[in-house]
């Protein structure tokens, strides 16, 4: 559960991002994530040029990515994360 307690300096809750080019199960995810997990603020990106301008914009908590989306793909990205922050976990 996302825990209000532990806001960020905007006063809003964990942020999470999820990534995947199949529109209709990326929304069943954010909703299944909303029930489980009020409080969190959900994004989608539906390619990884969005997901990349989007990782560059925003500070996330947790990013759940879909290897094979548009490209570049969630490999590449996931690459291209892990080299821009260092203390970044992955796995």
């Amino acid at each position: 559960m996302c825990d209000k307690k532990n806001n960020d300096i905007l006063g809003m809750g964990p942020r999470i991002l999820i990534v995947e080019d199949n529109q209709r199960l990326a929304r069943l995810e954010r909703e299944r994530l909303a029930e489980r997990m009020p409080g969190c603020e959900i994004r989608l990106a539906f390619a990884g040029t969005v997901a990349r301008a989007m990782l560059q914009q925003y500070q996330w908590d947790l990013v759940l990515l879909d290897l094979a989306i548009p490209p570049p793909d969630g490999m590449s990205l996931l690459r291209w994360m892990s080299q821009r922050s260092s203390d970044m976990p992955s796995g």
